[in-house]
């Protein structure tokens, strides 16, 4: 089953926010591959645990949002491994 990530991006702009945000931290840390799980569970860790639970994110787009994230920044391509086309 194909997931349309942009479609909900667009529904859930803050999702796509904290995906980056965390995704950047990790790489100011100076992590040179991230699994996209790792940054899922983070942004449940941020919005379930310590915002008293008011945000759920969808396992199903984590793969296209992290695809997502290379194409639009394009000097960390590879940052994610990835199984095929989405």
């Amino acid at each position: 089953m194909k997931y349309d990530v942009e479609a909900y991006i667009a529904d859930n702009p803050k999702a796509w926010a904290l995906f980056v945000k965390f995704t950047q931290e990790a790489i100011a840390a100076g992590r040179k591959t991230i699994g996209a799980k790792m940054i899922a569970e983070r942004i449940r860790w941020e919005t379930m645990l310590r915002k008293n639970g008011d945000y759920k994110f969808n396992n199903n787009y984590t793969a296209g949002m992290a695809r997502r994230f290379m194409e639009q920044y394009p000097q960390h391509d590879g940052l994610f491994v990835t199984r095929g086309a989405a």
